[in-house]
């Protein structure tokens, strides 16, 4: 990557840098498990709202489908931190965290919505995970470049 700096007698000074990707080349196949999972969960959470839209049991199908989702996002996150470097590596891992806790809240309020003997929609104790899910998401926003390496204290 080529960087161009303006000096003051207005000369231009072109430095070569290399920015060291730890992910490059290594991607997620078109036909793996979990992008061909990920694509089906989609199109049929497209063609239950679609067809169903609020009739039952369509709103309990897209429900299981967004907590179907959330664990793929998850998984997908954890995939990514094994590829990458250290910084990357703990983002991803928080990011993983955050997509599993949303998820599991996902999953609770479905249960205690539609299939729970008594609807405890006012108390659901799956409500407070939802909050708590965006709390790995925040923590990322401060990690330091240096989070993770052995060699920096």
């Amino acid at each position: 990557m080529e960087f161009t700096n303006i000096r003051q007698d207005n000369t231009v000074a072109t430095q070569t840098h290399t920015l060291r990707t730890a992910m490059l080349g290594r991607r997620f196949r078109v036909g793996s498990p979990l992008v061909l999972g990920t694509l089906a969960t989609i199109t049929l959470h497209i063609f239950g709202l679609a067809f169903l839209g609020s009739r039952p049991p369509g709103p309990a199908l897209s429900q299981i489908l967004q907590a179907l989702i959330a664990s793929l996002a998850g998984i997908g996150c954890l995939q990514a931190s094994f590829r990458s470097a250290e910084f990357a590596r703990s983002f991803w891992r928080l990011s993983a965290g955050g997509f599993f806790l949303w998820g599991v809240a996902q999953a609770l309020a479905t249960y205690n919505l539609y299939f729970a003997p008594v609807a405890t929609q006012a108390s659901a104790p799956g409500v407070i995970l939802f909050f708590f899910s965006y709390t790995p998401l925040f923590a990322a926003l401060f990690l330091s470049p240096g989070a993770g390496a052995p060699d920096r204290r």
